[in-house]
């Protein structure tokens, strides 16, 4: 749920006005009156000063405002430098601010002193793909929107064609030309003969393969790529693919091969949990550099 936030508490929904009689005068209006008043001051003698100030305060307490629509000055349309985002995860070689300021624009939000820009934006955010989810957006007066909001994390991709197509651990698609370089060298890799292709971006794979593929790559981490096993191999035993019968397997360059088992969450009676087997494998590999190359299965983790 995607909560807006207002005068210190929290709400659902929309920013509410403020109404004196039969005038009714939204919150960020005002506070955009009583900047442009404290911008005035600084021109005026001290005099002048109290003068206008106390003008302003009973324009202020009675609802009534200037004629001009503050909305249609361009210090409160909607730019890069107006939109308050948290930084972006370290794996994006772009910013992808443009992105936000674009769609929200083509939306038709770009006026800051909507009182509903900050949950019409939070809405349209989460469609892009690499927005797992908006935890909260707010205006920040007199002219911004603030929002917070959780980035997707990639963790394996699978070959294809055209190039490689990068999956979050929930089996969403994401654009893999916004990776950095260095990024792919720590997620695994899925070999599943025969794959169902996957949309561009910011759906989910259509494969049960993929999508438990990348269940286990985000329980196992970057350790395991590193310790070698970066591929993931995915079997069925029946079409159409039912996910209780896929088999994962741990994969080495060097050609040894660890066997996982059902993913994580789907085990058969007697097999152990995917946290046990992640215990003894990261043991296993602790010790594995100093074994001789064996070749095949060098590791059952459904017979501990």
């Amino acid at each position: 749920m995607i909560l807006a936030e207002k005068g210190g508490k929290t709400e659902k929904g929309n920013f509410s006005a403020i109404t004196y009689g039969h005038e009714t005068v939204t919150k960020s209006r005002k506070i955009v009156f009583i900047t442009d008043l404290l911008r005035a001051f600084r021109r005026l003698d001290p005099t002048w000063a109290l003068v206008v100030g106390m003008s302003g305060l009973a324009v202020w307490l009675i609802g009534s405002l200037p004629g001009e629509e503050v909305s249609s000055r361009p210090e409160y349309q909607l730019d890069e430098q107006s939109l308050v985002l948290p930084a972006a995860p370290p794996w994006l070689c772009r910013e992808l601010r443009d992105d936000f300021t674009i769609a929200l624009s083509q939306a038709g939000l770009a006026d800051l002193i909507d009182e509903e820009l900050a949950q019409r934006a939070a809405i349209l955010l989460e469609r892009h793909p690499w927005v797992k989810a908006v935890t909260f957006a707010r205006p920040r007066y007199p002219a911004a929107i603030e929002v917070h909001l959780t980035y997707r994390w990639p963790v394996c991709f699978w070959k294809v064609a055209s190039g490689i197509c990068v999956l979050d651990e929930e089996g969403y698609v994401l654009p893999s030309t916004d990776l950095c370089g260095e990024a792919l060298d720590r997620l695994f890799e899925i070999i599943a003969p025969d794959s169902v292709a996957a949309s561009i971006g910011g759906g989910r794979a259509r494969d049960g393969r993929l999508i438990e593929s990348a269940r286990l790559a985000s329980l196992l981490g970057a350790d395991v790529v590193e310790a070698g096993f970066r591929l993931i191999r995915a079997e069925v035993t029946i079409h159409p693919i039912d996910p209780e019968e896929i088999t994962l397997f741990l994969v080495a360059s060097d050609g040894r091969q660890i066997f996982w088992g059902h993913p994580p969450g789907r085990e058969t009676p007697g097999e152990a949990a995917a946290d046990r087997k992640k215990e003894v494998l990261l043991r296993w590999l602790e010790e594995a550099g100093q074994m001789p190359n064996q070749g095949g299965i060098v590791l059952d983790l459904t017979e501990l």
